[in-house]
Order: C-alpha cells, then sequence, then structure tokens
C-alpha cells in the first residue's frame, strides 16, 4: 500500500483525532513529532502520554488517535490516503483540558490517601460512547502514571471495545508506566479477567423489557470484590493510594441505573463522570448525590468532538480475535494446537434460571455446535468454585471427535495433568 505524509500545525491547546484503517498492516502507519529551531520544547500528549520529540511511533491498526498541544508544534503523518483522509482537527476548549483538571483533584486525593493509610480514589466514567470513555480513562491513567502513581485501570465493558482483554470480558490491570501510542494495552498490561462468554450487557426480554443478563452481574460483583480486596490490602502504599479508574458500559433504561448503582456501592465509588450522557447523569445524580447522601460526587463532561462511530460487532470480531491469537501491532503470536481428551477436559455453558446462574456440562451430541467458538479454559480447583476463578487462557475450539478436542490458544507452556474446564459462550471466531 502507497504511503504518504501530511504535516500539520498546532497551535496552543490544539488537537487531532484520526483512525488508522484496519488494513495498515503492522508498520504501516506512524506519527511523529517534528523538531523545530528555537522558542522552546513542543510538548504534545497522545491520550495523556507525551510524544517524544523526533521519535516515530507506529500505530496500530484499527485504532482511533486523539492528539492534544499544550505548545507550538509540528506533526508528521505517514499512513495511507484513507488514513490521511480521516485527520480533522477538533474545535477549540479541548477535553483534554476538564480530563487534566480532573486528574488534578484525583491526584490531590490520592496524596492524602498515601498520607493516611487508607483506599485512594475509585473514578467511574458512563456514558453512550464507548470511544470517549476509553480515551478518558487512558488519559487518567497516564496522567496518574507520570506522576508516580500506579491505579487500577477496570473495564467492565464486555464488548468489542473492551481495552485489557478479549471481547466476551470483563477485566482489570494495574498501569505503571504510560500506554504509549504504539502499545496494544491487551498486550502490554499484565490484567485479571473473567469471561462473561457474551458481547453484550444488556438484552431486551419478550415482553419487551431491558434485562441485564445474570453471567455478565455476577462477574461485575466478583471483579468489584477482587479490586476492593486488592485496594484494601495494599492501602498502606502507592498502590491502594492510587486507587482505581472503571469504565462501564452504556446501559440503558432503568435496569442499566439499577445495575450501574450496584458497581458504585459494591466498589465505594467516590466520584462519577458522565460523558455525554445527560439522561445517565441526571438519574445518576438524583440518586446518588440528591437521594442517599453517601458522598458520591456525580459530575458530568461535554465532548465537542464528533468520533468516529463504532463499527458493529459482525465487522471487527473476527479481526479482533485474530489480532489476540496472532498479535497485534509491531508483536507477532505464534498459536499452538493442544488436543485433550474427554477423559482430561470438562465442557461446560453458563446457563441463566431465576435471575441464578450455573455451570452446565455439555452432552456429547451438543458438542458440534461448538466448533469455532471462543472459550475460557480453567483449572478444576475443589477449593475454588469456577463461577469465582480466572482462566488460564483462551482458547478457540478448532474440531471435535469421538475421542477428544482440539483448540487454538496462544499458551505455548504444557498445561497442568489434572483435568481441565472448558466454559463456552456465544462468541464464535468464524475464518475463512
Amino acid at each position: 500500500m502507497e504511503q504518504e505524509t501530511m504535516l500539520v500545525s498546532l497551535s496552543p491547546g490544539g488537537e487531532l483525532f484520526f483512525r488508522v484503517p484496519t488494513s495498515s498492516g503492522r508498520e504501516g502507519a506512524s506519527v511523529r513529532v517534528v523538531p523545530t529551531g528555537g522558542g522552546g520544547d513542543a510538548r504534545v500528549e497522545a491520550k495523556g502520554c507525551p510524544l517524544i520529540i523526533d521519535v516515530s511511533y507506529i500505530l496500530v491498526p484499527g485504532t482511533t488517535y486523539s492528539v492534544y498541544s499544550w505548545t507550538n508544534a509540528k506533526l508528521e503523518i505517514t499512513g495511507s490516503a484513507e488514513l490521511l483522509g480521516s485527520v480533522f482537527r477538533a474545535p477549540s476548549h479541548s477535553i483534554f483540558r476538564p480530563i487534566a483538571e480532573f486528574h488534578c483533584y484525583l491526584h490531590t486525593k490520592r496524596d492524602g490517601a498515601l498520607k493516611s493509610g487508607a483506599r485512594g480514589p475509585i473514578a467511574l466514567i458512563c456514558g453512550k460512547n464507548s470511544e470517549t470513555k476509553c480515551t478518558i480513562a487512558q488519559t487518567l491513567c497516564n496522567y496518574a502514571s507520570r506522576s508516580n502513581w500506579k491505579p487500577l485501570l477496570v473495564d467492565m465493558n464486555c464488548g468489542c471495545e473492551q481495552l485489557l482483554s478479549i471481547p466476551g470480558c470483563i477485566s482489570a490491570g494495574i498501569i505503571e508506566q504510560p500506554m504509549t501510542p504504539d502499545s496494544v494495552p491487551s498486550e502490554s498490561i499484565l490484567s485479571l479477567s473473567y469471561f462473561t462468554g457474551s458481547l453484550y450487557c444488556s438484552r431486551t426480554d419478550p415482553d419487551g423489557s431491558l434485562k441485564i443478563p445474570g453471567a455478565y452481574v455476577h462477574y461485575c460483583k466478583v471483579l468489584c470484590d477482587t479490586v476492593n480486596k486488592r485496594l484494601m490490602e495494599q492501602s498502606s502504599n502507592v498502590y491502594g493510594a492510587s486507587g482505581a479508574v472503571v469504565v462501564v458500559p452504556d446501559l440503558p433504561g432503568s435496569a442499566g441505573i439499577n445495575c450501574i448503582s450496584d458497581i458504585i456501592y459494591q466498589l465505594g465509588v467516590d466520584h462519577v463522570l458522565c460523558a455525554d450522557d445527560d439522561d445517565t447523569f441526571n438519574r445518576l445524580y438524583l440518586r446518588h448525590e440528591m437521594m442517599d447522601k453517601s458522598g458520591v460526587v456525580v459530575d458530568k463532561i461535554s465532548c465537542n468532538f464528533c468520533s468516529t462511530p463504532n463499527l458493529p460487532p459482525e465487522k471487527t470480531l473476527a479481526q479482533q480475535f485474530e489480532d489476540y491469537f496472532n498479535g497485534k501491532g509491531q508483536t507477532i503470536l505464534s498459536p499452538s494446537r493442544w488436543a485433550k481428551p474427554f477423559t482430561a477436559l470438562e465442557i461446560l455453558s453458563v446457563k441463566e434460571q431465576e435471575d441464578q446462574i450455573r455451570l452446565v456440562q455439555l452432552e456429547h451430541e451438543e458438542l458440534e455446535k461448538i466448533i469455532g467458538c471462543i472459550g475460557a479454559l480453567y483449572h478444576k480447583d475443589e477449593i475454588v468454585s469456577l463461577l469465582q476463578a480466572t482462566p488460564l487462557c483462551f482458547v478457540r475450539v478448532q474440531s471435535v471427535d469421538t475421542t477428544g478436542i482440539t483448540f487454538l490458544t496462544t499458551t505455548h507452556y504444557t498445561f497442568p495433568s489434572e483435568k481441565l474446564a472448558l466454559v463456552v459462550g456465544s462468541l464464535r471466531w468464524v475464518t475463512s
């Protein structure tokens, strides 16, 4: 693909947005801050991560970037005509100034928590646009890590926008250094994940009512308990004092507000930030700041740009799973195949009944239906329930025969000789 170069001048407070096409390849696009003579160094950031002058950052295909300049600066963007055609300037009054101010507020809270040996602040980001919420969360975490904090980033969106794991999971990871433009968070950050088995955090029942799936509610509670335990155990050091930044998906209707409220109570959230969602802000403000007087601050931030709408899952899901198993950006992985007999592997699926979830073993006649499905592999432990456990790894079911199952995984170490359990959901990676 033919590469072109664009030079863009930014004034103080200037901001650029662009999306890298998935067809760009591993080294098909880059951005560089061009050195200028005299007048001091340029200060340019991508989602809160400083860009070093005259260093080319290889851009990750399929990613949307926002670049903000605190000074006069020149950017050199190299890529396809499609990429350069997606570059646009944001209006004045960028979203990043209020985010920087919010970081200062959290910084003060963290400093007080460290001095008193208390748990740090927990900020929850909600709203309709996943891209905006992820940008805010990454920026806050990058600012925090630049100030020597080590916050937890908690992503409760099990859709295609999941930051730290694969679609169908909710996850949490410690941000110890800024996430650079050429890094892939799901590959560069060690995270803990729970497998919900579905892309969707809400569904419409036959009677037309909106409902939150039981599996999603269950694993949200498990993740909240894990995050709380981690922060309380580390409350005497910088890890506990750094607190957490939590991203929740768009959960519409009364059922969604109830689910967000449950997360607020379970985590002990201190500050809620609603991004471009007046309805959710109004409902949460009335419930938490006006009525229960629990000390939760509910605020909102308005974004003055039109972000690129996310593609529907059916157009991106296969590429995301391919990226997970084969690597994305500059990372190249070589997935391996494993064959396990049925005597060493129990195959389960999550079932919901009367708002309760349980794991049900699949019968042999049902196994052909799971070929191509994405699943989570667990080590069966008599002490820890599988509904409370984190997976060893994620796999794609390649084939099933009368004796066992073959699956694809990125894990190359030998699996335990003890019996394993494979939990499959509704996710499927269809390959050509």
